[in-house]
Formats: structure tokens, C-alpha cells, sequence
């Protein structure tokens, strides 16, 4: 993870502007894999990247994590009047999940939209809305943080042996309001442990500093 300190307003601009300009040469090069940027903002340049669930308890089974949700399902139904088709738990067959069924992700993002513990880190397309949940919120003269991540720079992602991988998650779904209006996409982490999918914090994927895929940047934004 690379940080950089901003001065100003103009300068967090001037910054994007620097991203945006080398994701484009990263598209031109290879418009299929090349990847938009995501950003996230926190009011606090210290917090971790971490996700809802992670505050909770580490290194989540997902097995374990999927019969939990399955099993207030009912509940949820009852007093939503919403519903959702779940099948049973089948264990990935690799090291990437890149494409959650429809039906089992737009459940888990509705859980995550109303406070349920969830293994997704949200992000959203624009950085102003980013900077917007950095600042808009503060309660301190400490400084705020905006993260930019690109998942891929155009040379494909890959993951070695039982190393967490990250992989995002498109927007294309139904989904509560704030889903659309924020620009919202998610990554999850996950890893191999002991022949089982496990949730895995993101942390330890970007302290690789891998230079063709998993790009961080955390802007401080003074306060």
C-alpha cells in the first residue's frame, strides 16, 4: 500500500486525476481485464480495511458464515415480505468465487445494507463520494482517509497455493437504494485453510505491494 499526504482540495484532484490517467494507459493496453478504480473513504486515516465482519470474528469459514444467513432467513422474510432462494452450501472448487449466484448476493448485500456482519468491503466508482464518507462525518482533528483500489492493471489476476486472493464483486444486482445511488461495488477476501473457503482479511493481500494487481492507495486527507 502506497500513501500519499495531500495538501488540499486541488491536490486530491490533481491525485485522481494521476489514477484515472493510469488506469486508462492500463485499459488501453488491455481494454478486457484492465480494471476501474474503487474508492473508499474513512474519517479516521488510522482505521484498518475492515470489513464488517471482520470486527466481529476473523478468518470466518464460509461455510460457516452461509448456514448462518440461511438460518435467519426466515425471520428476515417474515418481516420484510421480501424473499430470496438460497441453495445449500456447496464448497468452491478453487481459489476464486468471482461470481456469486444472483439470488445468494443480492441477500448477502441486503444484509450488509442493514447492519448484519458481512465479509464485503464496500467501495463505490466515484471518488467524491468516497471523499464525501472521509469528511463528512468528522468528530476530531485527526486526519481522514480515501483508498483507491485497481484490482487489475491489465495483467490478470492469479493467486499462489492457499494465498488470500481479492476478488470484487460487480453492482449488477437489486438491491437497496443505496446501493445505486452510492455507486456501490464490494470485494471479498478469501483464502484456503485446511481444504475450506475461509473469509480473510484484505489487509494481508495489499501488504504484498504486488506491483500488477491489487494497487492501494491511501490518500490523507487533512482534516
Amino acid at each position: 500500500m502506497e500513501e500519499q499526504k495531500l495538501d488540499n482540495w486541488e491536490d486530491f484532484e490533481r491525485k485522481i486525476k494521476e489514477l484515472l490517467d493510469l488506469v486508462k494507459k492500463a485499459k488501453e493496453k488491455a481494454p478486457l481485464s484492465a480494471s476501474a478504480p474503487l474508492f473508499r473513504g474513512q474519517s479516521d486515516y488510522n482505521w484498518r480495511l475492515s470489513t464488517t465482519l471482520d470486527r466481529v470474528k476473523t478468518n470466518t469459514s464460509m461455510e460457516k458464515y452461509y448456514n448462518l444467513i440461511r438460518s435467519v432467513k426466515p425471520a428476515i422474510e417474515s418481516h420484510t415480505n421480501l424473499q430470496w432462494e438460497l441453495p445449500e452450501y456447496k464448497e468452491p472448487d478453487n481459489s476464486f468465487w468471482r461470481a456469486f449466484p444472483t439470488k445468494q448476493y443480492s441477500y448477502m448485500i441486503y444484509l450488509r445494507h442493514h447492519g448484519f456482519p458481512s465479509p464485503f468491503l464496500d467501495w463505490t466508482l466515484s471518488p467524491y463520494i468516497g471523499a464525501f464518507f472521509a469528511v463528512s462525518d468528522i468528530k476530531s482533528d485527526k486526519d481522514t482517509a480515501l483508498f483507491a483500489y485497481v484490482e487489475d492493471l491489465g495483467y490478470g489476476k492469479s493467486a499462489l497455493g492457499n494465498e488470500p486472493i481479492i476478488e470484487s464483486q460487480g453492482p449488477f444486482i437489486t438491491a437497496h437504494k443505496r446501493h445505486h445511488l452510492q455507486q456501490c461495488e464490494y470485494t471479498i477476501c478469501t483464502k484456503n485453510k485446511d481444504g475450506k473457503a475461509h473469509y480473510w482479511n484484505h489487509e494481508d493481500v495489499f501488504q504484498k505491494n504486488d506491483p500488477e494487481q491489487d494497487l492501494l492507495i491511501k490518500y490523507i486527507l487533512p482534516s
